[in-house]
């Protein structure tokens, strides 16, 4: 706990390791509570629990027109939480291509929304 109270001082993404049923949750809620993010939403996502594509649109949301009955934009589980808290439970279970759309996230801070035009 003691090292914990270091982490809730600094903005860098924070990795929680262990078994299933171990605490993680309870710390994220944790280091969120006593962070200066803790005006700001916390959001759980369990990724283990939802189909790939479906993760997809939860995380990074989608332009209108992405797909047949995508009739407006949406943003993303990352958009809404902006400045708070995203809890990517079991994110070993993520499928390599959105590990790879997270990172970009997580380097770069940007967000490619599913049908969106991104030139690179």
């Amino acid at each position: 706990m003691k090292k914990l109270e270091d982490v809730v001082k600094s903005k860098v993404p924070v990795l929680l390791v262990g078994e299933s049923g171990t605490g993680k949750e309870l710390l994220s809620k944790f280091i969120h509570q006593k962070s200066l993010r803790n005006k700001e939403p916390f959001i759980a996502i369990n990724c283990a629990t939802l189909p790939k594509t479906l993760l997809e649109f939860k995380l990074f949301g989608y332009e209108k027109g992405a797909f047949s009955g995508a009739n407006f934009r949406k943003k993303g589980k990352i958009e809404i939480v902006d400045g708070g808290t995203l809890l990517l439970d079991e994110i070993t279970e993520m499928s390599p291509h959105l590990q790879n759309k997270l990172l970009r996230v997580l380097q770069e801070g940007e967000i490619n929304r599913l049908g969106g035009y991104y030139p690179y």
